[in-house]
């Protein structure tokens, strides 16, 4: 008996056709009795992780995540100018009101105590893990001279990428 063999083009022919199969099955399989009624929009109720927290108080600033590319629309809560809590802004016609895991530890980023708060340079050889603090002129300095001494060598070197997004 030979042995069946299969390779990536057969099996995304396959994967497609199941995929394609599945769709119609599924769709197939449902009734028809008309329009589907939208359902009423429904609050979840809020449980306070500190049953004393009271967000009446909070400043709310509209902001955007920047976790990823997505710049998702996001409500800042601050109390006495510290951030106490990131939520979805429901305005936001990409994310519409959901923050991933991702843009919900933010507020654990900007805390970090071993978080960078300004420019270093290395101040021993690649690989000890020494470090100086500069100015920001200084850093600024150093990356524009350096991308100067990149283009004077050969221009199409230079590759400059900007963060993207879904929203306009």
């Amino acid at each position: 008996m030979e042995k069946p063999t299969m390779n990536r083009r057969s099996f995304m022919g396959l994967a497609g056709a199941f995929a394609a199969a599945c769709a119609v099955g599924t769709s197939a399989c449902k009734p028809n009795v008309g329009p589907t009624p939208e359902p009423e929009p429904s609050k979840p109720d809020k449980i306070p992780i500190n049953p004393e927290y009271d967000e009446s108080n909070d400043e709310i600033i509209p902001s955007s995540c920047r976790a990823c590319i997505s710049n998702c629309g996001v409500l800042v809560h601050v109390r006495n100018g510290r951030v106490v809590k990131i939520e979805g802004d429901t305005r936001d016609p990409m994310s519409k009101g959901r923050v991933c895991a991702k843009g919900l530890a933010a507020i654990q980023a900007l805390y970090n105590p071993m978080r960078m708060k300004y420019p270093m340079k290395r101040a021993g050889e690649r690989g000890e893990n020494k470090w100086e603090r500069i100015s920001w002129k200084e850093a600024i300095d150093t990356v524009v001279t350096n991308l100067m001494d990149v283009y004077e060598k050969d221009p199409m070197q230079l590759v400059i990428s900007t963060g993207g997004g879904g929203n306009p």
